[in-house]
């Protein structure tokens, strides 16, 4: 029974901190619609119009795509790219495994950036955001890393998260590109390792390429990081109870 050997956490969407949620934290609606109202979303939402008549006209959806109203945004970019990124992974029954030939290289890397945009880095426009989307999933990771015993630890969850909730606050970089992991929608079978040496330093792998953690001074273009550098860092994203409207948050 696996269950003898190892810890196995399932729980109820609603307490679920993998990825944000506002049942988990519920002032993260009202700061979801501070971001809405910003001239930052607004203003993108304008800026890349001709890009969603495009998609209108292909899908045959044009009078859905023809807004700019910032909280229709995610599902605009969400559901369509999901379906494209699907149709091509190697597990789902498609034949050809390739998009719409009306969806060149080109359009296909614009809608997926507004995807990235619109679906999870809308989270960094404040810090105040960040704190009540990625801060609970943050609390749990911070209550794993203070077992000092010897183990192998196993997060499993979506694109919304959890990896994205790590990444994005860290701004993990890859070294070989000098590109944030979190600029881009994780593809399909995405994997973030961090790895803990006894030494008392970290080194994180996204996808097969080490990453850096480039919010943290120390630790700009390095490979390895100090573990207590990392979670003294972390701290600061784990919301009180009062900021997440007085709620009790419970994530196991």
């Amino acid at each position: 029974d696996p269950a003898d050997v190892m810890d196995i956490t399932v729980v109820d969407e609603r307490s679920d901190s993998m990825k944000p949620s506002d049942t988990v934290c519920p002032g993260l609606e009202d700061a979801l619609d501070e971001f809405y109202e910003s001239a930052e979303a607004k203003e993108r939402a304008e800026r890349e119009f001709s890009l969603r008549k495009t998609i209108g006209k292909t899908t045959g959806y044009s009078p859905l795509y023809r807004t700019n109203g910032t909280k229709q945004m995610n599902n605009l970019y969400n559901f369509p790219t999901e379906c494209w990124v699907a149709h091509a992974c190697p597990t789902v029954p498609s034949s050809p495994k390739a998009v719409p030939p009306e969806f060149d290289e080109g359009l296909m890397r614009s809608i997926q950036r507004e995807a990235a945009y619109w679906v999870n880095n809308r989270y960094s426009f404040s810090r105040k955001l960040q704190r009540l989307a990625y801060g609970p999933f943050i609390e749990d990771f911070l209550e794993d890393l203070r077992e000092d015993r010897t183990r192998f630890s196993v997060y499993m969850g979506h694109d919304f998260g959890p990896a994205h909730s790590v990444m994005e606050p860290l701004r993990l970089t890859w070294m070989d590109s000098g590109n944030e992991c979190a600029s881009i929608l994780p593809p399909f079978g995405a994997t973030l390792t961090m790895e803990s040496y006894t030494d008392k330093k970290v080194r994180f792998i996204y996808n097969g390429r080490v990453a850096s953690v480039e919010a943290i001074k120390e630790c700009r273009g390095r490979p390895f990081c100090s573990h207590k550098a990392i979670v003294e860092y972390l701290k600061h994203f784990v919301p009180s109870k009062r900021e997440c409207r007085g709620t009790t948050i419970k994530y196991r």
